[in-house]
């Protein structure tokens, strides 16, 4: 793992007669575990390289930064609702790491959906809502946006930078941190919130798989909500599967570990073949009276989406702010299996709001103080310090922090690059790639697979993610040899 610029808590800051640098905050889309770690993570850092215990008691601008808060997300940003840090709050990041929620709010207004933005009133006919942010931002004199968020949000942020930087003459250093519960966010090899999410996903079907012998013959359905939940649907069985792992049995009374068992598990990378499907949980249901799948909500979009617009003779109800069709997969999946698998009853649950709205666990915060930590150590160094971004910085993360040194500013994600085998980095925002698809082809989820006894198709399923990162091994060697050339 690489290290950013070694920085040390400055005696005396550089902008001390001068006005503070405005850092703010940002947390975008839905509620995630991680929103806490991260708020709380970033107040800590700057109040332990910059502010000093003084400082946070005092909250006086003489040091170096004013720090403030975003709420909701690009809304706040968008009509100018921020709060400013206080002495009170530097002292409560503890509690914002231990709670769930996010004390900053939430919100998944996007800018460039200018239609929402207009029914909502957030804008005027005729407004650029990029333009209105980069005003406001401009007359809170941010010079650092920390946007916690998924790759659509730091898309926005990059966007952001490189207005003010290219149309003003305005540097904007844009550190964020990737936050999904789907894991989806490639080349990042894990988002904050996911590892928690898998966990308390298992939690909660732990309660859930307790009606298995409420009713006799039942199908349980336990959908793990995200259109790309692919990975979190595998991870959370697995995690589930651990814990059974730890449990007491007792096969007499309905309660052995085959009645309890993750019995299939689908996610939208699979190819179901659902008469071969229908036939084994078929076999399972008469063995065990009950039949328990993990189905990720994006799991055949397509061919649920057409079905209904055949049913309803035209296209499918849509999301008004977000334009993706509104589906049921868990009840289209309970009708295609119930009479086939001789189920009496259906049990349909969902874990989203459960598992989002949780606290972080151990490895999320972890995960989180990590990189916060990595992103709150560049900005001293080469915004509050003013190290120059160029490729003969001493970090290798920080020799490809700026989009472009010419324009010296910070611009990326921070996290663990799978291009460059894990390294924790700011990575740069124009290879992220959203709703990336889960690998069903990495060891543990094959030997999931066969622990239930689900058939596992070929690997010609991932032909489609095999074209994706031919596209991004090129952009990966055509940037390995930039960084070169600067060093």
């Amino acid at each position: 793992m690489s290290s950013p610029p070694t920085t040390k808590k400055p005696s005396s800051s550089p902008t001390s007669t001068a006005a503070p640098i405005v850092v703010a905050l940002l947390t975008s889309g839905r509620i995630a575990p991680s929103f806490g770690p991260a708020v709380g993570g970033f107040l800590r850092r700057y109040q332990d390289l910059v502010l000093g215990d003084a400082q946070a008691a005092q909250t006086t601008p003489q040091q170096g930064i004013k720090f403030i808060v975003y709420r909701h997300g690009y809304r706040g940003l968008l009509t100018g609702d921020t709060v400013e840090v206080k002495a009170e709050d530097f002292a409560a990041s503890e509690v914002f790491s231990k709670n769930g929620g996010s004390p900053a709010g939430a919100s998944r207004t996007r800018l460039s959906n200018v239609p929402h933005l207009l029914k909502r009133g957030f804008i005027k006919e005729g407004d650029d809502p990029h333009e209105l942010a980069a005003q406001q931002l401009m007359k809170d004199n941010v010079r650092v946006l920390h946007v916690i968020g998924s790759a659509s949000a730091q898309f926005t942020a990059s966007r952001l930078s490189a207005l003010l930087n290219g149309k003003y003459h305005y540097p904007l250093h844009h550190v964020g941190l990737a936050k999904t519960i789907e894991n989806d966010m490639s080349p990042i090899r894990m988002t904050l919130g996911a590892l928690t999410a898998a966990e308390e996903g298992a939690k909660f079907f732990e309660n859930v798989v307790a009606e298995h012998n409420s009713n006799p013959r039942m199908l349980i359905i336990h959908e793990i909500k995200g259109r790309a939940a692919g990975w979190l649907a595998a991870a959370t069985a697995r995690e589930y599967r651990k814990r059974l792992d730890h449990r007491n049995f007792a096969s007499s009374f309905g309660q052995a570990r085959e009645v309890l068992e993750v019995h299939a598990v689908y996610t939208p990378e699979m190819h179901i073949d659902f008469p071969s499907e229908i036939g084994r949980l078929r076999r399972c249901m008469d063995r065990h009276d009950n039949v328990n799948i993990f189905v990720a909500q994006g799991t055949l979009l397509s061919v649920i989406e057409a079905e209904l617009a055949a049913e309803q003779g035209g296209d499918v109800a849509r999301h008004p702010a977000f334009g993706y069709p509104i589906i049921d997969t868990a009840a289209w999946f309970a009708k295609k299996l119930k009479d086939g698998i001789g189920a009496e009853k259906v049990l349909i649950q969902r874990s989203g709001v459960y598992v989002r709205a949780a606290p972080a666990n151990n490895a999320d915060r972890m995960l989180t103080t990590s990189c916060v930590n990595y992103a709150v150590d560049l900005v001293v160094s080469h915004v509050i310090e003013g190290r120059p971004i160029t490729g003969s910085t001493s970090s290798a993360s920080s020799s490809r922090a700026a989009q472009s040194t010419k324009s010296n500013v910070l611009r990326g994600v921070v996290g663990h690059d799978d291009r460059f085998d894990g390294q924790l980095r700011l990575v740069e925002v124009e290879p992220l790639m959203r709703k990336w698809p889960f690998d069903v082809a990495v060891p543990w989820f094959v030997e999931l697979l066969a622990a239930i006894g689900q058939p596992q198709e070929s690997a010609g399923h991932l032909r489609k993610r095999r074209e994706i990162e031919g596209k991004q091994q090129r952009t990966t060697s055509a940037t390995k040899s930039s960084v070169k050339s600067r060093l």
